[in-house]
């Protein structure tokens, strides 16, 4: 027999046995269901039986009660208890052996009730024989002749008796004690006795007929068991006969292969089995004996090649080794390197920002004109010596893996429009034409990391100015794909430069590679800003590529991955209520795709463009649309430099061909810098407004709006121009009214010197409770507050969404001012709801370039600039006495010349310096005092205002040591306090002790 039918008969055999066994399972449940419902139908039965007997008892008791006390509820109660009986009131859902006698006591019933349920109705859903429904009927029937007695004794109670014909016709006097003889008479009592009696021989019966059941069904259940014990038997001599059945076809025969399995893999492979056996085992022990001899001669193969392979073995085993010596030395290698790199560029950096602090300081002094060119040249070689150290700190991060993006909400065209301006000074000595060109459907919020995609565009456009004298560089940024929130974007930079060999080609995106490597170094630059931008564009999700032909320019392009960001609460800088719907631009340039470029940005905000290649052109337009049923042109936009009339020139004309009351507004478009229109003669007087190359449609629209209002302002007089602002930094904030909310004295004397040099009217607030209720009061009157974050009381975030709440304030500008500058504590600022970060210790010229997005200098008036100030006790300016107008570079601990540059004033810094020394000396008792108390938040608080305050006055020694310390705080790490809190209060101790030698030179 084959295995196959073998375990077919098995399988077979045991699904018989199976399905008997659940049969004879279900037959002896059924059984037991039958005994089950036998016995809960005598339940039943008896409580019904139960039931009359002890009704009839408590109608007894209550009749009785009744005709001796006369009162009415026990009448109510009989009627209560006969209608419960009968089925015509609802049974109480606590209806139970005692439930009158609680009633009786005056207790507290549920009162809830179930349906009406009649003796008859419960009489018939019981299964009965006829002799035992006939017991009950007969004892309900003597029941009701017992009550018709006990209404005959209410009758007497009552006073109504029988005439001659049987009926209680007759009103008389009340007879209680013919009442009371009714119901204890001997026919009362003989009639309430004969109840019983057909109760009892119903319980009889029924427990004669319930046992004979059971005896009929238990005989049925043994039946089944013994059925059950027979199929057990016969299926155990079935299972023995397939065992002995089984162990002769395939169990003997498997244990002989076993035996040769064993005897091949101790070595023996001349082993053969001698099965003999018809089924699948034989055939396999065939197939085993053909293999082994095939194993025999293969091992014998197999053998040599061991030989071989462990003489290859102990060779790679070698060189492994060596291998692994040599990874140990790269990396080590690597870790000296990447230290090197950070420790060099540290000490770089450091001399770096003293030289180009001092340049700072040194430019606002009088300087001849070739100490002037000098100061240039030394700042220029000073950024780009930082900007190589930036480079190769960079390029270190992406090699060791560690440079991490960040995604925060930023504006597009706020990116653009910074890299705009630093691209423009790169190209005011070159004939070249920066361009950019967005596409429509590129949203303009988006989420990323932009700093990182600023970076990549500014190498990109930078390296595109370095190689083009002549021509144009367009950057483009077109859409992808948009899936739900997340959008792909094609950046590509162009240019008409000198182009690249495919060799050359090839090369640009290694590290340390350029396109001129000759000896001569004509463009400079350390090869590796492309490298970084390659790997910058890979995290961003995307890949750079590029085309160039030599001698025609280079096309760079990249794909980046970002999101699109939710729209902030952001300040408009202008309004366009009052702008037409469709303004008529006219835009003259003589550069084709400039023209392009402009007019389709114009024509994104919904104008109505007509463009010119040169100014005869432009005159002849105007001249037309003078006739034409459209109107005249609202708006000139023309290039400073077109070969046959300057812009200048063209806007002159063209407003003198309009009606005075109804000229356009003219703007000049310049790739130079505004300065050179400084010379221009009645350049002011002809321009509303001037925009720089390259542009984006957030800067066409703001210059048109403001060039618009203050044209329909004809009773104030334009401003003019400032073509050398930075020579006027007390103007940057003339008369902008701030709240500066900030905790710390110092940190509050730093701000109030800097922004009231600028022109600002400041009041403080010490916390965000005190911003808020400052607001509340008279809150109309500051153009933006500056937030610090961490503060007692009421901390910025909480302080900011409040302020937002409020809707006199939606449009209230909130910049956060403070020390905590990772990406989690911008973007939890900007969730908040403040518009823009400005991180301690600052630079001023950061400073002012943020206010200056959402605030506008005003109008100078005779009003004085007025501080509130809530500090506890007044402040000295009088600066600390100085043996001569310069101070040392280095005192000690404190690094003088560099926190002097940020404030560009060695007054203030005095001013602060001596702050410093008034408040600060006790911060690190403080510190343990709040510790000592567990009051860790508050010690937090403390280490991180002395870590902003210690930037500011020059000592980062200290605001490093402050940080660590304010980081295990955050980090929970209370057990490292003592060892980070001890070179602190060294450090401190020293920087008062520097600070009290500054101020008493």
């Amino acid at each position: 027999m084959t295995i196959r039918r073998l375990y077919f008969l098995f399988f077979a055999l045991a699904l018989i046995f199976m399905a008997l066994l659940i049969f004879f399972n279900e037959k002896q449940e059924e059984v037991q269901h039958k005994l089950v419902a036998s016995e809960q139908n005598r339940f039943s039965s008896a409580g019904l039986a139960y039931q009359l007997k002890q009704s009839s008892d408590q109608l007894t008791i209550m009749a009785r009660l009744y005709v001796v006390t006369g009162k009415p509820e026990y009448l109510s109660n009989f009627e209560e208890i006969l209608g419960i009986r009968d089925g015509k009131l609802p049974r109480p859902t606590d209806y139970s052996t005692t439930y009158w006698d609680q009633k009786l006591g005056k207790l507290k019933m549920k009162g809830d009730y179930g349906a009406p349920i009649s003796f008859y109705a419960g009489l018939k859903s019981l299964n009965l024989t006829v002799p035992e429904a006939s017991f009950l009927e007969t004892a309900k029937q003597r029941s009701d002749t017992l009550v018709n007695l006990e209404k005959q004794a209410f009758n007497a109670r009552i006073g109504i008796f029988k005439d001659s014909a049987g009926n209680y016709t007759i009103h008389g006097k009340p007879d209680p004690t013919l009442a009371i003889n009714i119901l204890c008479g001997e026919e009362y009592l003989h009639a309430k006795a004969e109840i019983m009696q057909p109760i009892q021989q119903f319980m009889n019966n029924l427990d004669k007929r319930i046992e004979n059941q059971a005896s009929q069904l238990a005989k049925e259940y043994d039946l089944w068991v013994n059925a059950e014990l027979v199929l057990a038997a016969v299926s155990a001599v079935a299972v023995l006969l397939l065992l002995l059945k089984t162990f002769e076809a395939v169990v003997s025969p498997t244990l002989q292969l076993v035996d040769q399995a064993k005897k091949l893999e101790k070595g023996d492979y001349t082993s053969r089995n001698q099965i003999k056996v018809n089924n699948e085992i034989g055939t396999l022990a065939k197939v085993f004996n053909i293999t082994a001899v095939a194993i025999c001669s293969e091992v014998q193969r197999l053998k040599d090649a061991q030989n071989i392979l462990t003489r290859h073995a102990e060779e790679l085993g070698k060189l492994t080794v060596e291998l692994e010596q040599a990874k140990e030395i790269a990396e080590v290698a690597n870790e000296y390197k990447s230290r090197f790199l950070a420790n060099m560029s540290h000490e770089i950096r450091t001399p770096m920002n003293a030289i180009i602090g001092l340049a700072y300081l040194l430019r606002q002094t009088k300087l001849t004109e070739r100490q002037s060119d000098y100061l240039r040249k030394l700042e220029t070689s000073g950024k780009s010596l930082l900007a190589i150290i930036n480079d190769i700190l960079d390029y270190s991060k992406v090699e060791a893996g560690k440079l991490q993006l960040e995604n925060i909400d930023f504006r597009l065209d706020e990116l653009l429009h910074n890299l705009a301006t630093v691209l423009s000074v790169n190209t005011s000595e070159k004939d070249v034409e920066i361009l950019f060109s967005i596409d429509k459907d590129v949203p303009s919020q988006l989420n990323g990391d932009p700093l990182r995609l600023q970076q990549v565009l500014m190498n990109l456009a930078g390296n595109a100015i370095k190689f083009t004298q002549k021509g144009e560089i367009v950057l483009s940024v077109k859409l992808q794909e948009k899936k739900d929130d997340k959008i792909e974007l094609q950046f590509s930079v162009s240019d008409t430069g000198i182009g690249m060999t495919e060799e050359q080609i090839g090369h640009v995106f290694e590290a340390f590679s350029q396109a001129d490597t000759s000896t001569t170094r004509r463009f400079g630059g350390t090869g590796l800003g492309l490298a970084i931008s390659r790997k910058l564009v890979s995290l961003m999700g995307g890949e750079m590529t590029v085309q160039s032909t030599l001698g025609k320019g280079s096309i760079f392009k990249f794909n980046a991955l970002l999101s699109v960001a939710k729209e902030p609460a952001v300040i408009a800088k202008v309004s366009v209520t009052d702008l037409p719907i469709e303004m008529r631009i006219l835009i003259i340039d003589d550069n084709e795709t400039a023209r392009e470029v402009v007019s389709a940005i114009a024509a994104s905000l919904g104008w109505i463009v007509t463009s010119a290649a040169s100014g005869a052109e432009a005159i002849n337009l105007a001249k037309n649309s003078l006739t034409s049923k459209n109107g005249f042109y609202q708006i000139i936009l023309a290039d400073w430099r077109i070969p046959d009339m300057d812009g200048i020139k063209i806007i002159d004309t063209i407003k003198q061909m309009s009606k005075n009351d109804n000229s356009p507004v003219g703007i000049l478009l310049t790739s130079h810098s505004v300065d050179a229109l400084a010379n221009v003669e009645k350049a002011n007087e002809i321009l509303d407004g001037f925009l720089t190359k390259p542009l984006t449609a957030s800067d066409l629209l703001d210059t048109v709006v403001s060039a618009t209002r203050q044209r329909r302002q004809p009773h104030k007089e334009l401003p003019k121009v400032k073509f050398d602002e930075s020579k006027q930094l007390e103007n940057k904030l003339s008369n902008v009214s701030l709240l500066l909310v900030e905790d710390n004295l110092v940190n509050q004397e730093v701000g109030v010197e800097i922004l009231q040099a600028a022109g600002a009217r400041v009041e403080i607030a010490c916390n965000g409770k005190e911003a808020l209720d400052k607001l509340e009061a008279n809150g109309t009157k500051y153009d933006a507050v500056l937030m610090d974050l961490q503060m007692p009381i009421m901390d910025g975030y909480e302080a900011t969404r409040r302020i937002k709440a409020l809707a006199k304030f939606k449009d209230l500008p909130i910049i956060a001012m403070t020390a905590d500058v990772l990406p989690a504590d911008r973007e939890r600022a900007f969730n908040s709801g403040m518009v823009d970060f400005i991180g301690k210790p600052f630079e001023l010229s950061q400073l002012f370039a943020t206010l200056h997005k959402w605030v506008s200098p005003k109008s100078e008036t005779k009003a004085e600039t007025k501080i509130v100030e809530t500090v506890d006790k007044p402040v000295d300016k009088t600066p600390a006495k100085t043996g001569s107008n310069s101070l040392p570079e280095h005192i000690g601990e404190l690094n003088v010349s560099e926190a002097i540059a940020r404030f560009n004033d060695k007054d203030i810094y005095l001013i602060i310096a001596r702050r410093f020394l008034e408040t600060e000396g006790a911060t690190v008792d403080n510190i343990e005092a709040a510790i000592a108390k567990n009051d860790y938040q508050e010690a937090c608080r403390y280490a991180h205002s002395l870590k902003g305050i210690a930037s500011y006055i020059g000592a980062p020694n200290l605001a490093r040591t402050a940080a660590d310390l304010e980081d295990a705080f955050v980090r929970s790490e209370f057990g490292s306090l003592p060892q980070l809190i001890a070179p602190v209060k060294t450090l401190l101790a020293q920087v008062m002790e520097n600070l009290t030698e500054l101020v008493n030179l």
